[in-house]
């Protein structure tokens, strides 16, 4: 069946408290499933994540991998584009539009973000590069946004999860408002959806192979 644009965003944005139903499951409501069982454990609305990860934590690092794995799958359908070239160039676009609105250095962030704490993270599991000290905290402050600078120190940045989970779920939100009015965004989307959007999940039951 060919479905609508309202149809595909309806679909890519599911609540994440929401059941899947047919066989074509959301990509990024598969994430953000994730990211919940991987923070806390259970599943709940997202805006109580945080409270209850204050009582009760699950594995944070995996939290921090899954979220930046959503957010290149988010970068992908913003830029219309997965070319290996241009892989950082779209994460740090649509992180600076949707994850640091509002920071003092937004820039400055979203490189702190793509090379300090995604790049480290994903491909060797700890946070230590070339460029910056990174420190990973939990029960921070969340005031700062999820970078935060260490007072006097130089390229020395703490990142919240808190905050990091906070701020992911306002830019999923906030490219969501803008994708169902701008036209550009919902060409790129279009574009991607058929690769990323949704993918097929199935049960199955497997018989053991005779003579084995």
């Amino acid at each position: 069946m060919v479905m609508t644009l309202d149809e595909k965003i309806a679909l890519f944005f599911k609540e994440p408290t929401e059941n899947e139903t047919g066989m074509e499951h959301s990509v990024l409501h598969m994430a953000r499933r994730e990211i919940q069982d991987c923070f806390i454990g259970a599943l709940v609305r997202e805006d109580d994540v945080v409270a209850q990860s204050l009582r009760k934590k699950h594995r944070l690092f995996a939290t921090v991998m899954v979220i930046m794995a959503a957010t290149d799958l988010l970068a992908k359908m913003f830029a219309g584009s997965d070319s290996n070239g241009g892989t950082g160039d779209r994460i740090k676009r649509f992180v600076e539009r949707y994850m640091f609105v509002g920071s003092k250095d937004p820039k400055k962030l979203v490189e702190v973000f793509y090379y300090g704490c995604r790049n480290p993270m994903l491909h060797s599991f700890n946070t230590k590069n070339h460029k910056y000290r990174i420190s990973v905290l939990s029960n921070g402050d969340m005031a700062n946004g999820p970078i935060w600078s260490v007072k006097g120190q130089v390229d020395w940045y703490a990142l919240s999860i808190e905050d990091l989970f906070n701020a992911f779920v306002r830019a999923v939100r906030a490219y969501e408002a803008e994708l169902k009015t701008d036209g550009d965004l919902q060409r790129h989307f279009e574009k991607m959806f058929t690769t990323y959007g949704s993918m097929p999940v199935w049960s199955a039951t497997m018989n053991k192979a005779s003579g084995a």
